[in-house]
């Protein structure tokens, strides 16, 4: 599995406090948690890639120049 395309930088601090706002007890380490947000964000963004068509977001009216 390539992480290195989601490689998004979350401290442990960030963890922590995502954790404590959940404000229930999870039995997880912080790199098993980071882990799982990081496949959790591949799995995100390819299905944003797979849902969206070069017609929505390409210009309808180019502008060219002679």
């Amino acid at each position: 599995m390539d992480e290195s395309k989601d490689n998004i930088d979350i401290s442990d601090e960030d963890l922590r406090a995502a954790l404590r706002e959940l404000k229930k007890y999870v039995d997880i380490i912080e790199e098993h948690l980071r882990k799982i947000y990081r496949i959790a964000l591949r799995h995100a963004h390819d299905r944003l890639a797979q849902s969206t068509f070069v017609r929505d977001v390409m210009t309808r009216d180019v502008v060219t120049v002679g």
